[in-house]
């Protein structure tokens, strides 16, 4: 990917700009928030920038960036920002000089380990993979995301696509530099189900098809407000959260509204619709999704993640998915 987005920087095709009829405050956001988050992020929104339309394209992190691949070969995304769950994918488009840096207030306590360094983009939130348990089942559940390989859990273990999920991608892209190979063709050993996203892993645990999953938490805390068999097991060994950022296309006509947004998406009202989104805010002092645990009690859990690692995940994309691609196979 990062080959095909140096090239369209090369050939000049990322330029695009707003048409005579288009708003200057009218932004095109590109994202892979759940609907309902969208909404209330929208509500808010309205209230502290009024002036600012936003129109919000919902998919998946991985359709998302096909989407903005497939506009820029056509000539310029139509995008004025992206906020997805796909840190790798930021930095292959920082690499290739599509991004404007961010210069928000609000945001200059977002961690170092959660932002580019030149601030091209910046975590504006931060969903966390745990494990799905069904009560029902007749094994016990697992404590940690090494305990999959045991064979006791042949047949009870799924979870999301990796080559369609960016959640997903993200997380056989730790648990394969945290154990090794190895460990994820032990999970193939064990019959894990690797298919859809988050929400059909989470069905196939409520069914006890396979009762165990390794799935968002935004899904479990929201499954938990309705009658459900489904505990959230915290994972005692490695908690892996997805710096989800937010960030500016250069070929943006509407750079200043732009940055009004991500100004606004660090703010109190912003980070507050992330969190009603169940999902932890990157910004210190602002409370845990209600039914989460608080952050200082996962904090030390969390795996850590770095500019290089990013950068070298970013760079081994397509092996990492060919390898697991041809593990499953197998």
């Amino acid at each position: 990917m990062k080959k095909f987005l140096t090239c369209l920087v090369l050939a000049g095709l990322f330029l695009t700009g707003c048409t005579e009829n288009e708003s200057a405050n009218h932004l095109t956001i590109y994202t892979s928030l759940y609907p309902e988050v969208i909404a209330i992020m929208k509500d808010a929104a309205a209230k502290e920038m009024p002036d600012v339309e936003l129109d919000f394209l919902q998919l998946g992190s991985e359709l998302v960036a096909a989407r903005v691949n497939t506009e820029l070969a056509a000539g310029g995304t139509k995008a004025d920002i992206i906020m997805t769950s796909d840190p790798f994918w930021y930095h292959e488009l920082k690499e290739a000089g599509l991004l404007l840096p961010i210069d928000a207030t609000n945001a200059q306590n977002v961690p170092t380990s959660l932002r580019d360094p030149g601030n091209f983009w910046i975590t504006n939130r931060i969903p966390v993979m745990a494990i799905a348990y069904n009560r029902n089942a007749d094994i016990p559940a697992p404590t940690t995301l090494s305990e999959l390989a045991d064979p006791k859990y042949r047949g009870k273990i799924t979870m999301g696509d990796p080559m369609k999920s960016g959640t997903n991608f993200t997380t056989i892209a730790v648990l394969a530099h945290q154990y090794g190979w190895e460990f994820i063709e032990k999970l193939k050993a064990n019959d894990i189900m690797a298919s859809g996203g988050n929400s059909a892993t989470l069905r196939r645990v409520e069914s006890i098809e396979y009762p165990i999953g390794i799935v968002l938490l935004e899904n479990l805390l929201a499954a938990q407000r309705k009658e459900t068999d489904v505990e959230i097991v915290y994972p005692q060994d490695v908690l892996i959260s997805i710096p989800s950022p937010i960030a500016i296309f250069k070929s943006t006509q509407k750079a200043e509204a732009a940055k009004r947004f991500c100004e606004f998406a660090f703010s109190e009202a912003g980070q507050n619709a992330i969190i009603a989104g169940y999902m932890y805010s990157p910004v210190p002092g602002f409370a845990a999704p209600e039914g989460a645990k608080a952050w200082q009690d996962v904090e030390a859990s969390f795996f850590e993640w770095t500019d290089e690692l990013i950068g070298d995940i970013a760079a081994r994309r397509e092996e990492i998915k060919q390898k697991f691609t041809e593990i499953m196979q197998n």
